[in-house]
């Protein structure tokens, strides 16, 4: 969240959770979490009664979770602003995710449980995309390097008669395919 932003809020948007953070009562963590949550309050008579609501109750609510002081930032604002909450919902619904390094086109990923192996050692683009995404990192025990910077392998190896189908491909990197 950029520092601008941060200012405004505690300026304009929640003067009054400005206060009390300013005072010390509240920490950075809880007071970008105030901001944030209600930055989709568009009504200024509801964004005050909001306001107000927070500054009497977060000092009440102290080594809360991130999730708990969450969901009591969104009951206050469910309770004055509904809007707000639906408006928040679908943007996240409206969320993309893309995998990858370069993201140009969402791309619809077909589960191949009934498919039959595919001819060759090396997967369609189809499947190795299928893979990479089942996956999402490197297999071997404890690495976390990103799929899409992995190799994929046949768990059977294809020599001895492993299909090339993704019940029986992996994604291994470069350092851990080779142990």
């Amino acid at each position: 969240m950029r520092r601008r932003g941060l200012r405004t809020g505690r300026r304009e948007r929640l003067p009054k959770v400005g206060e009390v953070f300013a005072a010390g009562d509240i920490d950075f963590r809880v007071f970008t979490t105030l901001v944030f949550r209600t930055d989709l309050v568009v009504d200024a008579e509801v964004l005050a009664v909001v306001d107000a609501a927070l500054a009497a109750n977060v000092t009440r609510w102290p080594s809360m979770t991130p999730g708990r002081l969450t969901a009591q930032v969104d009951k206050i604002v469910a309770g004055a602003d509904a809007d707000a909450v639906r408006r928040r919902r679908e943007r996240q619904r409206d969320r993309q995710i893309c995998f990858g390094p370069i993201c140009e086109a969402l791309v619809s990923l077909v589960h191949p449980a009934d498919a039959s192996p595919e001819p060759g050692y090396v997967p369609s683009k189809a499947l190795a995309d299928f893979v990479r995404c089942r996956n999402v990192t490197c297999r071997w025990p404890g690495c976390d390097r990103p799929a899409f910077g992995c190799d994929i392998d046949h768990t059977i190896p294809h020599s001895q008669g492993g299909p090339t189908h993704a019940s029986n491909l992996k994604c291994y990197c470069r350092t851990d395919r080779g142990l």
